[in-house]
């Protein structure tokens, strides 16, 4: 039996209505499907203004992620691209790790006899991820030309990796369609010719296997090929790509990936928001609001904070190695961030059930829940549910992390 957990959500008054109940029913009366817009007066704003606080809080998570290693960010300039990311580590003994020297960025905690330490070198996961998150910055209405430079620099790293035959086997298909997506988005506003390197790699990935719930971010390439291409054979894949996908739809609506984990979780909602998007398919919304409704009733808390995994399948998930706390006692700015994705692609894709108040309260976490949040900071380790930074076992913050973060302060859906 999982253990008793005090602060779980379904203990905790649901966010959208704090303790009323038929939380879901209410909703749905409460949107006009037919007119647009919310009844009643305490309904949720249809266009509400930007908060200042996140506002200042997307600025400076925008500069780390551009700023030079060498100053705290997560930029590597000799090489041109993106470091993989930080990694918490006990310094020399030469070296004073308490010392000012010891905190490199901002947006880390200081961990009295460690350090962090950006990893340099060759990977393949975090620089995908991150080049598509910082490309749906740049279209976004928040975004500037301002790093349009170094955005040129990571695609070119990128479509090495994604288009040489050195790298041909090491990115998986959906790393390979993050990128896609992101030279998708390039063609728009950076240069044009990015959309032959996204034809190539969806050539790499037509026929692959769409077997895993990360599989859904193929899909999320496609879906940008498609909308840019609609003649080409971009949309032919989309169409079988979301049959396959929804045939491991259960009866109670769910994708019955509720094992994997949570971020091949989200990347499985993109895939059909934006399948569902393009091919005007709006029944394929439904295994993505199955999705949302169960992380808010099991995994959301009342302050907008996400736990990493399920409360209810706590028995199964203790850590192995001692001194080490459970993952589903870690709450994660990368868990918030991609959940706020996930509420922006399904709206985007004409969703009808609203989750403003959900979205606010994960989002609002980011700089005021978070221990190491400010009000105009947001903090990218991961904590424990009684506030501890950046415990055993996850001492790891990647590029993709602080990028998707940036993404979802940016708040824009990845539409053509």
């Amino acid at each position: 039996m999982a253990p008793v957990h005090p602060t779980r959500a379904s203990e905790q008054p649901p966010t959208r209505y704090s303790s009323v109940p038929g939380l879901l029913e209410r909703l749905r009366l409460g949107f006009d499907p037919l007119e647009g817009g919310w009844r009643g007066s305490d309904s949720p704003e249809s266009t509400p203004e930007t908060d200042p606080l996140e506002q200042a809080a997307l600025s400076r998570a925008v500069e780390t992620l551009f700023r030079p290693v060498e100053s705290g960010g997560f930029w590597d300039q000799s090489a041109g691209h993106f470091v993989p990311g930080y990694r918490l580590r006990k310094p020399p003994l030469q070296v004073e790790a308490t010392s000012d020297g010891a905190h490199t960025s901002s947006l880390l905690p200081r961990v009295p006899g460690f350090r962090w330490c950006p990893q340099r070198g060759l990977e393949y996961r975090n620089g995908p991820l991150a080049t598509m998150a910082a490309m749906r910055w740049r279209v976004s209405p928040a975004g500037t030309g301002a790093y349009d430079s170094q955005l040129q620099g990571q695609l070119a790293h990128c479509r090495t990796l994604g288009t040489s035959l050195a790298h041909r086997d090491s990115l998986t298909p959906a790393e390979l369609g993050a990128l896609l997506e992101a030279f998708s988005l390039a063609s728009d506003v950076l240069d044009p010719s990015w959309l032959e390197v996204a034809n190539v790699l969806f050539d790499r990935t037509r026929g692959c296997a769409l077997d895993r719930p990360e599989s859904g971010l193929v899909l999320v390439g496609w879906a940008a090929l498609a909308e840019r291409c609609p003649k080409s054979a971009a949309r032919a894949a989309l169409t079988e790509g979301l049959a396959v996908l929804e045939e491991h739809r259960r009866a109670d609506g769910s994708l019955g990936f509720d094992d994997a984990p949570h971020a091949a979780q989200q990347f499985t909602n993109w895939g059909l928001a934006r399948a569902a998007q393009v091919l005007d398919r709006p029944p394929a919304l439904g295994a993505v609001e199955h999705h949302l409704e169960h992380t808010v009733e099991h995994r959301m808390r009342a302050d907008g904070a996400l736990f990493s995994t399920d409360p209810r399948r706590a028995g199964f998930l203790e850590r192995s190695r001692a001194g080490e706390p459970p993952e589903w006692r870690i709450l994660k700015p990368i868990s918030q961030a991609l959940f706020i994705t996930t509420i922006d692609e399904y709206v985007g894709a004409g969703g009808l059930c609203g989750y403003d108040r959900e979205r606010a309260a994960a989002l609002r976490w980011l700089w005021n829940g978070h221990p190491g949040g400010d009000l105009e900071t947001v903090a990218l380790d991961p904590v424990t549910e009684s506030g501890q930074r950046a415990p055993p076992g996850y001492r790891t913050v990647s590029s993709a992390d602080l990028a998707w973060v940036v993404a979802a302060l940016a708040g824009q859906p990845s539409s053509g």
